[in-house]
This record gives C-alpha cells, sequence and structure tokens, in this order.
C-alpha cells in the first residue's frame, strides 16, 4: 500500500512539472486574446488549438509506446471540457461593446 502511495505522489509531482509550462502559455495567450474583438466562438478555437498543442508536446516529452493514444484521448477531453465554459464573463462582454 506505501508503494502505490508512492506512485501516485510520483505521478502527480511529474504531471504538475511538465504540465505548468503549457499552463503558462495558455494562461498568457487567454489574457492577451480575451480582450480583443473576436468572436467567442474564435477565441475558444483558439484557446482549444493552443490546449491540443500544449498535450501533444507535452506527450512528445515523455515519450513511451502509449503517447499518441493518451494524446488523443486528453484532447478529445479537452474539446468537450471546452464546449462546458464560457470565454468572457459577462461583466468582459459589456466592457468590449
Amino acid at each position: 500500500m506505501n508503494d502505490a502511495v508512492e506512485v501516485y505522489f510520483l505521478f502527480i509531482s511529474f504531471g504538475l512539472i511538465f504540465s505548468i509550462p503549457t499552463f503558462i502559455v495558455y494562461a498568457l495567450a487567454y489574457n492577451a486574446i480575451v480582450k480583443s474583438d473576436k468572436s467567442n466562438l474564435t477565441i475558444k478555437a483558439i484557446l482549444v488549438a493552443l490546449g491540443i498543442l500544449g498535450v501533444v508536446v507535452t506527450f512528445s516529452l515523455i515519450k513511451g509506446t502509449l503517447i499518441f493514444k493518451a494524446s488523443i484521448f486528453y484532447s478529445i477531453g479537452l474539446i468537450i471540457g471546452s464546449l462546458f465554459y464560457n470565454i468572457r464573463p459577462k461583466e468582459i462582454k459589456e466592457q468590449t461593446r
């Protein structure tokens, strides 16, 4: 049981380390793009494409036999998850008009 906990924390640690650069790039892109006059659909498409690129690059760094499948599954999850979130809160929408 103790080994399982150690492996769990090892995976969590490496997952955080590998995902932080992608998160920083995504957050910077979000802050820059959301203030533009582009439509919500365009912004969401750009951010989803950037997220998928981040997933592929991150998994490519790890290497292994299941990297392609994992990239596809994570990308599908990212696309489905993006359908549930609004890009701009209501107060930002009113300020850009």
